[in-house]
């Protein structure tokens, strides 16, 4: 059976994390799964980096949504048609997997300009 079904049903959304950092296995096993590129139905293939809360310099807000988290995942997908899908797709293929390692998760999503 596809572990990805498993996952789908485990996944909860956390908004409150213990202030760990992800031990080194965890960590390696997020960077090569954001890495691997995956195949989304409209072709648009996002790009994604783990990011450590303290080496932004604490300029990652979360307006207060989420506490104690101390890494984050950032994307970002080039304008085109269906491109917000795929990039839906393509994270939470991310999510999921991260939900397998049983590691909390939170979907927060916007829209940026490059401004």
């Amino acid at each position: 059976m596809d572990p990805y079904i498993d996952w789908i049903k485990k996944r909860t959304s956390w908004r409150t994390y213990k202030r760990e950092k992800l031990i080194e296995k965890d960590r390696a096993r997020i960077e090569e799964v954001i890495k691997d590129p995956c195949k989304p139905p409209f072709g648009n293939v996002p790009r994604f980096k783990l990011i450590d809360y303290e080496s932004e310099d604490g300029k990652i807000g979360t307006y207060g949504l989420i506490r104690g988290a101390q890494h984050y995942i950032a994307g970002a997908v080039e304008k085109a048609s269906m491109s917000i899908e795929d990039y839906g797709y393509a994270l939470e293929r991310v999510i999921l997997y991260a939900t397998g390692l049983e590691l909390g998760t939170c979907w927060l999503g916007g829209a940026f300009t490059r401004n």
